[in-house]
């Protein structure tokens, strides 16, 4: 129990490396609300990483929406996306036509918290693979855009 944990100065999780994949986001969720009431308890700890910021970044769809938010020097920190719910692909070429997105395209999974699936990212050159047959919904749909093979990737949500 939370209660009978150690009274320290400092708390330092890595909750989204603490749990095995299999344990799942439930697992996950559960070791981030013990950390939220243990710093109920004990208000004066300095709680590293808390819960209220590593929530958004196991969710795409959530830290997509507070990036597109934002804007440096005019210019938006991420490529234009549009959320895929799994009721959605049998219309889904007219969604992204509407959503002003055009070929290539990048379908991310919604998750983002490093568990199975993760990381299956696919690149979507045509109106054909934009089926559950190729893409495992729901998910996000994001403008690609060459990098050169050159990953620079940040995030910083307060």
């Amino acid at each position: 129990p939370v209660r009978q944990w150690p009274p320290v100065h400092v708390l330092l999780h890595k909750a989204v490396d603490q749990f095995d994949h299999k344990d799942g986001p439930e697992a996950r969720e559960a070791w981030l609300e013990k950390v939220e009431a243990y710093a109920a308890i004990h208000p004066s700890v300095r709680i590293i990483d808390p819960p209220s910021g590593v929530r958004p970044l196991t969710n795409r769809v959530t830290l997509f929406r507070r990036l597109a938010s934002l804007c440096y020097e005019g210019m938006p920190l991420t490529p234009p996306f549009l959320v895929v719910s799994k009721d959605q692909p049998d219309h889904l070429e007219q969604v992204v036509k509407a959503a002003g997105l055009h070929f290539p395209l990048v379908f991310k999974p919604s998750v983002s918290d490093g568990s199975h699936g993760t990381h299956d990212l696919v690149v979507v050159v045509r109106a054909e693979g934009l089926t559950s047959d190729h893409l495992n919904f729901p998910g996000i749909l994001q403008q690609f855009i060459s990098h050169g093979s050159t990953i620079h990737k940040g995030c910083v949500v307060s």
